[in-house]
């Protein structure tokens, strides 16, 4: 599954339950500020997984509470987890 803005081509090794958006956008300084929640359950074993997200600046992610490592490939936010997802897990990632 995928949301419009974090593209359309979706991942493996996970399936989205829900996707949560909430969005402040302030006219004056034209910024966008966004939260994505988001509900999965692993259908492997994650170390890593990766997000499709094109044009915007992640300032934080979090999974299951605990701060994850991002990285910018293409249009993919690589999520690194401090501890890996285990396979039919649900879990949920904060994006900031």
């Amino acid at each position: 599954a995928a949301v419009a803005g974090w593209g359309n081509t979706g991942n493996g090794g996970y399936d989205v339950a829900h996707y949560g958006l909430t969005l402040d956008y302030v006219p004056e300084t034209t910024h966008l500020k966004s939260t994505a929640v988001i509900t999965a359950r692993a259908t492997q074993d994650l170390s890593r997984f990766d997000l499709d997200l094109s044009g915007l600046r992640v300032r934080a992610a979090k999974v299951q509470g605990a701060i994850a490592q991002v990285a910018h490939s293409g249009d993919e936010l690589l999520v690194t987890p401090p501890k890996p997802v285990r396979d039919g897990e649900v879990f949920r990632t904060v994006v900031t």
